[in-house]
């Protein structure tokens, strides 16, 4: 499936959100354009990651909307401090731009890009299970909201 937008005229998103990822709509369609992917692909990943809760922490220390992890200086020297990633926009910003970057490794292909992107590169060239779990997970969303979008079924998860 192909994860950039079918034309420019791609300026919402699916009715198949409901509000707790809607409400950063904006920012996804900013984003999104940026990178060139598909609005409703970034609104899949934040759906799976963080439930659009831009306060979430997970166990491994994934921060915020698209559960980027903060600098570290072993694993994530380049990466902000946590701190800014609480930052709803700074959040988006960098967890789109890391998905741009793990799908132009694998070549364009979204699943083992999502696989990156969740357990890194490495995760994703084993296709360990989890990691292929994580992209058959949000794969399954995208497909939905541009089902929903294109045959105009409103369906919010």
């Amino acid at each position: 499936m192909n994860f950039a937008p079918e034309s420019a005229a791609v300026r919402t998103l699916s009715p198949f959100w409901g509000e707790a990822i809607r409400r950063w709509e904006p920012l996804i369609l900013e984003k999104a354009s940026h990178y060139g992917i598909d609005p409703d692909l970034v609104a899949a990943v934040m759906m799976v990651e963080s439930g659009g809760d831009p306060n979430a922490v997970s166990r491994s220390g994934a921060i915020g909307l698209m559960q980027v992890m903060p600098y570290d200086a072993e694993r994530f020297p380049s990466r902000p401090a946590a701190e800014d990633l609480f930052d709803p926009a700074f959040n988006i910003e960098w967890g789109v731009r890391i998905l741009a970057e793990e799908i132009a490794w694998a070549g364009g292909n979204v699943s083992k890009g999502l696989m990156a992107y969740y357990g890194g590169r490495a995760q994703a060239e084993a296709g360990l299970p989890r990691v292929r779990l994580y992209a058959a997970r949000v794969m399954a969303l995208y497909e939905a909201a541009v089902a929903a979008r294109t045959q105009g079924e409103p369906r919010a998860p």
